[in-house]
């Protein structure tokens, strides 16, 4: 977007764009009743999300310059919102392919394997722009775009598709109140889109810091991304598989934990170089976003059978709406402020204190996975307690024996005088 020149504003508003869109899941429900193939649309609405994609830039590209931004952004709106619907569809779909009890293991791991593409691609990307300049290297990863949007068509035929089965409810309304009527979930829902609210505020920015305030060369922002995506592949991975072992309320508090640093790192700037604590933030925030992609829809899927599009919905569209509207005053934020150290380490050490005070009342927002996960951390709760009363009372006796050996040598030594 800078090469069309965009403004903080505008990359804001396009990064804020697939939050946007987030709200048209709240129709998904009831598109669902009208369309029951989930396969088929999860396949046609992907196939058109990325056709959007990739003619955005080229689109952008041959139109006169005062028309460049527009294109490129309403082709992004049009991409988010395919976007939303088809995976609202797959959301379903997945949720009655996978076992519940394999959910945390499986998304893991297909994260971990989206990211290592990503990873992959970031790398090849950054280098054809270094080698080829952005003209032709633009050209050339957009070609290379559309093959793979060819290739995609086919392998998306392959997905399993079993039957659907609908909500009992008929009115889009009924249905959105069955989460609304689940307080935990509303309170979990309410505050993480608080806190993506004030998440978006610097995160819509961070390629503007990262390109224009802090002035880093584009090859090291790509080689940072890369990094970024590449410990979100082998995090995805491991906090799947601590699913197994530790309770997923526990494990999403750690990642809402990691994504908090992230921007109290930004204070590093005045002692560091900003290219070595780039680099560590982007590690940081890898961690934290595995997480964050993972754990939300671990919760989404857990909603009842029946009813999990409208769960799915009614998270996607108040956490999609909090993250626009973050992006969309953080940009505007930017737009209006001319400090580079407000603009480089004020604003996300600031972003960064708010999610600290969030993070740090998580627990009372965030309720366990199912009613078996909340016994087991009150089981565990409990046995931490026992083992510490057992060693507080190891330790009372053994001042008491302490105490008695004492007494019985005193007692021996005034016989002796005796």
């Amino acid at each position: 977007m800078l090469y069309i020149g965009a403004s903080p504003l505008h990359i804001s508003t396009v990064v804020s764009m697939l939050s946007l869109a987030k709200p048209i899941e709240w129709v998904v429900p009831r598109l669902m009743r009208r369309f029951t193939d989930r396969k088929r649309m999860f396949t046609w609405c992907s196939m058109l999300e990325l056709a959007f994609l990739v003619a955005a830039g080229p689109l952008a590209l041959i139109m006169p310059d005062d028309w460049q931004l527009l294109v490129f952004i309403a082709c992004y709106l049009l991409t988010a919102i395919c976007m939303s619907i088809s995976m609202a569809y797959w959301t379903s779909l997945i949720g009655d392919v996978i076992p519940r009890e394999e959910h945390g293991t499986y998304f893991g791991n297909r994260q971990m394997v989206s990211f290592l593409a990503g990873f992959i691609a970031l790398i090849v990307g950054g280098a054809v722009l270094e080698w080829m300049g952005e003209t032709i290297g633009f050209g050339l990863l957009y070609l290379s775009s559309a093959v793979l949007l060819v290739v995609r068509l086919f392998i998306l035929r392959k997905y399993p598709n079993p039957p659907f089965v609908q909500s009992m409810e008929t009115s889009l309304l009924r249905m959105m109140r069955k989460p609304l009527a689940d307080h935990a979930f509303m309170k979990m829902t309410a505050f993480l889109a608080g806190f993506m609210f004030i998440m978006y505020f610097a995160a819509a920015q961070l390629s503007y810091i990262l390109l224009r305030v802090l002035a880093i060369d584009p090859f090291w922002v790509t080689i940072a991304s890369a990094i970024a995506v590449g410990m979100q592949t082998i995090a995805s991975s491991v906090w799947g598989r601590l699913t197994k072992k530790h309770p997923i309320r526990t494990l999403f508090l750690w990642t809402l934990l990691a994504l908090t640093i992230v921007w109290l790192l930004f204070a590093g700037l005045m002692v560091l170089p900003a290219l070595f604590l780039i680099m560590v933030i982007q590690v940081v925030s890898g961690v934290g976003l595995g997480g964050w992609r993972l754990f939300p829809l671990l919760y989404r899927l857990n909603a009842p059978h029946t009813e999990r599009p409208a769960y799915s919905g009614m998270f996607n569209a108040l956490t999609g709406m909090a993250g626009f509207s973050g992006g969309l005053l953080g940009g505007f934020v930017y737009d209006q402020t001319e400090s580079i150290w407000i603009q480089s380490i004020g604003i996300p050490v600031t972003t960064g204190l708010v999610l600290l005070i969030l993070t740090g009342v998580a627990h009372y927002a965030i309720p366990h996975l199912n009613r078996l996960e909340k016994e087991q951390a009150d089981g565990r709760k409990l046995l931490r307690f026992l083992s510490k009363m057992e060693k507080r009372s190891n330790r009372n006796l053994t001042r008491i024996e302490n105490a008695l050996t004492r007494m019985e040598r005193r007692i021996d030594a005034l016989q002796g005088q005796v």
